[in-house]
């Protein structure tokens, strides 16, 4: 998700004001395929208090193990003293690789391919969500990235939907997962990175009938409700 301009510069304000850091995790930051780019955090200030993440597993592959952290001040301070108190450094001879193939370009050209399939995938995902899930559902289109965040409305707990889900083969992240509390949510997290557009098509149509006989059998009963 990609935070309004409005909201950034807020949350850099009362940053400061606490003088607390901020993590920015910036691992999808290159595979941004549509609209503008957004600069990270780290780019509008922060008075040194942001520290942005980077990361190599998403955009290359999970082996890869390899990132990067932009700080400076009491952060990149405490951060170095606890990389020197685990491990000392990375594995040296990955580095070197993933440093020759940033600089020859091949990481730039490996990145257009990624994100032309990304762009197909995310396409095929909206479409099929269109076609499938009821009326309320509302998502906003994501211009990157490998994940769609859509809420069903009707008060449908997705946690208590995903078992259904799994065993018509399907699999999502309930919203429950991003609340701070863990509180029932009628949101759900749809990943299309590894899936193709065939399977994207099956998937959200099993998903959608599900949905629809959730539907019609009406709201179930909470854990311990009397009847």
């Amino acid at each position: 998700t990609t935070t309004s301009p409005g909201h950034r510069r807020a949350l850099l304000e009362i940053a400061a004001r606490f003088a607390k850091p901020v993590i920015e995790d910036g691992y999808q930051i290159d595979l941004r395929f549509e609209g503008r780019p957004v600069p990270p955090l780290a780019a509008q200030g922060g008075a040194g208090l942001v520290v942005h993440l980077h990361s190599f597993s998403k955009s290359l592959f999970p082996g890869v193990r390899v990132g990067a952290v932009a700080a400076r001040g009491r952060p990149l301070e405490a951060l170095l003293a606890l990389k020197r108190a685990t491990d000392l450094s990375d594995a040296m001879p990955l580095q070197a690789a993933l440093a020759e193939f940033v600089a020859s370009g091949a990481y730039d050209r490996h990145l257009t391919r990624l994100r032309r399939v990304l762009r197909g995938r995310r396409d095929a995902l909206c479409a099929a969500v269109e076609r499938h899930l009821p009326d309320a559902a509302v998502w906003t289109r994501p211009e990157g990235g490998t994940q769609l965040w859509v809420d069903l409305g009707h008060g449908i707990d997705t946690s208590d939907l995903l078992a259904d889900a799994v065993g018509a083969g399907v699999l999502f992240a309930p919203g429950s997962l991003f609340q701070h509390d863990g509180r029932s949510s009628s949101g759900l997290r749809l990943a299309f990175a590894m899936a193709g557009e065939a399977a994207i098509e099956q998937g959200v149509a099993a998903l959608g009938r599900l949905v629809t006989r959730r539907l019609a059998a009406g709201p179930r009963p909470a854990v311990g409700a009397h009847i």
